[in-house]
């Protein structure tokens, strides 16, 4: 019995390294193993070997080792998204996520970001709008996301700024980040200076390139 707890510790690390290296050859070669049922299959393993292609860019295996996966649990559908979210194939990630019996906040801010990238403005705050909906508790990734996707409806960003007020949300570096650059980009120079200079404790980690903008001359 310990001989196969070790062994299963050992394959598990193996399969660890593979992923944080990227080595695919390795890790290949554990997933033949894995398919062969030389190791117990389990959700939790098959996970594993979704991030694994994903992290090496091996999309079209990624989804092989999810449709191959038993009982895909959040977890599953995450890593898969993410996949698919990379290679911006948003639709399927967008398919993949309503699969979801109950989406949870990676869920959520990856599919957001997804769009924010794009530039697709609509469907990243209808999610946002759902995720408030259902009562999905949100954190700065995803204000920040959705900051992005607004892009240039200075509307929208005064609305998800005063979001961020109401929240607490304005301690996160990363939507202090993200207003001081779409405030900055779409002229409201004195609103990004408000934000920059009132922000104190957390200044010194704001991204001091964002002086390049043009927002405010450099002391």
């Amino acid at each position: 019995m310990n001989q196969i707890s070790w062994s299963f510790t050992h394959y598990f690390q193996i399969l660890k390294t593979c992923i944080a290296e990227r080595n695919l050859l390795t890790g290949k070669s554990l997933y033949t193993l894995y398919i062969k049922s030389l190791v117990q299959p389990s959700t939790y393993l098959s996970n594993y070997f979704i991030l694994l292609y994903s992290e090496c860019g091996r999309l079209s295996a990624a989804r092989k080792a999810f449709d191959a996966t038993p009982d895909p649990d959040v977890f599953s559908f995450n890593f898969i998204i993410t996949a698919y979210a990379k290679e911006s194939q948003v639709r399927v990630a967008h398919q993949l996520f309503d699969q979801i019996p109950q989406p949870d906040l990676v869920s959520y801010n990856t599919l957001i970001s997804a769009y924010a990238d794009r530039g697709d403005t609509v469907p990243a705050v209808n999610l946002f709008v759902r995720m408030r909906g259902v009562g999905s508790n949100m954190d700065g990734f995803t204000l920040s996301a959705v900051i992005t996707a607004a892009c240039d409806d200075i509307a929208l960003i005064s609305q998800l700024h005063s979001v961020a007020l109401g929240g607490g949300f304005d301690s996160y570096v990363s939507v202090n980040n993200t207003l001081i650059t779409y405030y900055g980009n779409n002229g409201y120079l004195d609103e990004a200076k408000r934000i920059f200079y009132g922000i104190d404790e957390i200044r010194d980690e704001v991204n001091l390139e964002l002086y390049d903008f043009g927002i405010w001359p450099k002391p």
